[in-house]
């Protein structure tokens, strides 16, 4: 029979996300407080890379920051502590490092720290511009969460900076500064353009903070340039953004409730002790469910989609040379690229009087609910698509109550774009009974029967990415861009 190798089904919890019209692949999304994103995004090109991301809207109630205060004395600011150890000493929600900073170098577990750069907290300046020859500039975040990259005067005082209507309260300080105004900051530093962990402050014209942290000197993640990160940064729509402490000074810290070290700390000893940090406070969501992905398609793995264009038994019009194969189309991307032959000598067919032939795209061999992942009926199912050839539409039949509902056919744009197509699980005015249905969604659970296209008497390609479940809502509120139109790297 017309069947392709059956691979095994993997469930993936994920994903994606969208920012100020760039786009950007990730493994893992979710909104830990309230305003407040997480990514964990990993990257095979231009090398393996695992990145750790906020996205923290500055205008939400709740997000306030705090910068780790000094000790008191003027030499050796500050008490030298972990990222993790400064989060619970203040009860803050995220935290990440802070500061180029040295210490005594005779002293092997040392306690305080000296900063190397600008640095307040809740406006008391401990930490001018320039030590020992380094010149730094700064990230000032005031008290009702303006956000300005500040820079040195070299006026005489390593306290001059500009501009100089920023009222300084909390302030972290890095090198080099690595986007202005939209713009990428070319370096030559030779510690910015080698591969090192990083991390790195951003703020957006939106009013969002970006932090990031990248994992390198480990087998899975070998880390970046700034310029580089830069190009990260760009994607989520910063135009300020500065390098701050990297190599194994990187450490990204959540509460959320549990205290955990969400990247992988370079050091053999683990988590390193630095001189200041910066940490978010912020309100807790209630929780809820999790985005579910049926299918990426990566890697070549189909899960349930494992079977040919005429295999299910209510396809017509189509001949059995039609093909569905996992295709890899660049950036790391993978998607499904379904090509469907049409019958020249099937005219119209009755699933589809209007054209030509009809494909019920099955998921599992017999697409019965035994063979599925079973899922609550809230929030929208529904899968990306994208094709150039005109006059195809789509839908998508699920299996609810013992009954099988198909969603109202939607048309298929044909500009080559992808496009999310999305049928929302509370509305039955977004439903028709087919096979035994009545257009009814009842409340329980549901599984999928079939992608569904339908196409006139001519040939169509049609690719398709990311069949999911989002049942907090729209796919389009949390998970955006498929992996398979990320920039190539």
């Amino acid at each position: 029979m017309n069947r392709k190798p059956v691979l095994k089904h993997i469930i993936v919890f994920v994903l994606l996300s969208y920012m100020a019209g760039r786009t950007y692949a990730a493994d893992e999304i979710c909104h830990p407080f309230k305003g407040v994103t997480y990514i964990h995004q990993t990257r095979s090109l231009p090398r393996l890379l695992s990145m750790h991301i906020l996205i923290i809207n500055l205008q939400e109630q709740g997000i306030s920051f705090y910068v780790t205060p000094p000790k008191g004395s003027v030499a050796r600011e500050t008490n030298a502590q972990t990222t993790s150890s400064f989060l619970r000493s203040c009860n803050a929600q995220m935290a990440v490092n802070g500061d180029f900073f040295d210490h005594d170098p005779a002293v092997e577990q040392y306690v305080t720290a000296s900063v190397i750069g600008f640095a307040a907290s809740k406006g008391n300046i401990y930490s001018g511009f320039s030590h020992d020859g380094w010149s730094v500039e700064a990230m000032n975040i005031s008290k009702d969460n303006d956000v300005n990259l500040i820079v040195p005067l070299y006026s005489g005082s390593i306290y001059a900076y500009s501009p100089a209507n920023v009222s300084i309260y909390n302030a972290i300080g890095g090198v080099p500064i690595m986007l202005r105004n939209g713009r990428k900051v070319e370096t030559n530093d030779t510690i910015a353009t080698a591969l090192h962990p990083r991390t790195a402050i951003g703020v957006t014209n939106d009013n969002k903070l970006i932090l990031i942290v990248v994992d390198g000197r480990q087998s899975f993640s070998l880390g970046m340039t700034t310029p580089e990160v830069a190009d990260v940064l760009l994607e989520f729509g910063v135009v300020d953004a500065i390098n701050l402490d990297g190599g194994g000074s990187s450490t990204m810290v959540l509460a959320d409730p549990n205290v955990r070290i969400v990247n992988s700390p370079s050091d053999t000893e683990g988590e390193r002790k630095v001189a200041n940090h910066l940490a978010v406070f912020a309100n807790v969501l209630p929780s809820k469910p999790s985005v579910f992905l049926y299918s990426n398609f990566d890697n070549s793995e189909e899960d349930a989609f494992s079977y040919l264009p005429a295999y299910g038994g209510s396809t017509q019009g189509v001949l059995s040379t039609s093909t569905a194969d996992p295709v890899n189309i660049g950036g790391d991307g993978w998607c499904e690229k379904i090509v469907i032959k049409d019958d020249p000598s099937v005219s119209t067919v009755s699933e589809y009087p209007e054209g030509g032939w009809f494909v019920r795209f099955v998921s599992g061999s017999s697409a019965s609910p035994s063979q599925n992942v079973a899922r609550t009926t809230t929030g929208y199912v529904g899968f990306w698509a994208k094709t150039i050839n005109a006059g195809m539409k789509v839908s998508l039949a699920i299996d609810n109550a013992g009954q099988t509902e198909r969603g109202l056919r939607k048309d298929l744009v044909s500009d080559g774009n992808w496009r999310y197509y999305e049928w929302n699980l509370s509305d039955n005015n977004e439903w028709q009974g087919w096979s035994n249905g009545n257009g009814q969604i009842v409340s329980g659970e549901f599984t999928i029967d079939s992608i569904q296209i339908f196409g006139n008497n001519s040939d169509g390609t049609i690719y398709i990415d990311n069949v999911m479940h989002n049942p907090n809502g729209r796919i389009g509120d949390e998970l955006k861009i498929p992996v398979s139109v990320a920039p190539q790297r």
